[in-house]
Parts: C-alpha cells; structure tokens; sequence
C-alpha cells in the first residue's frame, strides 16, 4: 500500500489490486483506504462513525464515492474512491501550471452541487461543517486547461450533522439560515 495523505486523525492509503489474471475484472479497482487505528482517541472515533453513518446514506457525483467499511478487527476502515489528492496540494504544486479559471469555475460548481445536496437531503439536511480546499478531492487538473477527466469531489465526513431545524417542511425565515456549533471542529 501507499499513503496518499494524512489527514487531521485518519491516514488515507491506496490499496492496489492483486489480480489472479493479467486483466483486473471489473470488480478489482484502486481504491483509497482510510483507517482507524486502534489506539484512537473518542473524538477521532465519534468522526469515523459519523462519517461511516453519512457514507452509507448519500451519494451524489459530486461527493467521495464509498465502496464499504469494517469494523471488525483492531482497525477500522472505510474503502472509498481513489482520487488524484486534494486540491490544497494542488493549488501550491510548483511541478504544475496555475490552475486556470475554466477549472477553478468547475470545482467551485462541483463544491456547490455537492452541498447544495447535502443541504438538500430530506427529511434532514445535513451540513458538512469542515469545507475546505483539503477535502475537496480531485482528477486530472493537470495542466490549466479543463478537460473531460477532470472531477472535484466533497470529501471528509467526519464532523457533517444534521440540520435538526425545519422539520415541519416551512421555508426558513432568516433567524434559521445560520447554523451555530459549540465545539470547533476540522482545521
């Protein structure tokens, strides 16, 4: 295997097929795997359950897509997508171009359908709560033009909680539009 990050509680490694016959079936494909180690602290735990809980119930092209999770043994995982990285490293990549504003217009679109979504989701919306260039995953974006390989993705799901308000399905006013927390949580 091979870290491909390390985020806030969680290493992110990619696990590669081993296939029986030179051509991988359909069924053998990279993917990301993030682990809880067993020595986890209660908060970091709480975040994979979360996380584990919002992965199984929402899909959407522009979120992290999620393959399956184990609880058992001394570590946890989820198997997720693999993607390139995260756009944070990819904003300061002194080896690539400056991305260009065909494709910076493209990930601020694929951040908002995302939440939008998320925001969406009924009979509870959920709120991401720690949005930010390092869990904004992508493809491509190689070079500073938009091609068709190029894919932005949400990710990170550790600390989204449900919008417990409007539950009657009125339209917000104005005083429901903010969303107070009282622990900090993400970076």
């Amino acid at each position: 295997s091979l870290l491909l990050s390390t985020g806030a509680a969680l290493p992110l490694t990619l696990a590669l097929p081993t296939p029986a016959t030179s051509t991988p079936t359909p069924q053998q494909y990279e993917c990301a795997v993030k682990v809880l180690s067993s020595e986890a602290d209660e908060w970091v735990s709480s975040q994979f359950a979360a996380e584990v809980d919002v992965l199984t119930r929402v899909q959407h092209p522009n979120l992290v897509s999620f393959y399956a999770y184990s609880t058992d043994g001394p570590q946890k995982c989820l198997v997720l997508e693999r993607m390139d990285g995260a756009l944070d490293k990819r904003l300061v990549a002194k080896d690539k171009p400056p991305l260009g504003w065909e494709q910076r217009v493209h990930i601020i679109l694929a951040m908002c359908r995302a939440l939008v979504h998320l925001h969406s989701l009924t009979p509870k919306p959920l709120i991401h709560r720690d949005v930010k260039s390092q869990n904004v995953l992508i493809i491509g974006f190689e070079t500073d033009k938009l091609d068709d390989k190029s894919v932005a993705k949400v990710a990170d799901f550790g600390t989204v909680r449900e919008d417990t308000r409007n539950s009657d399905g009125k339209i917000r006013t104005s005083q429901q539009t903010h969303a107070s927390t009282k622990q900090i949580v993400g970076t």
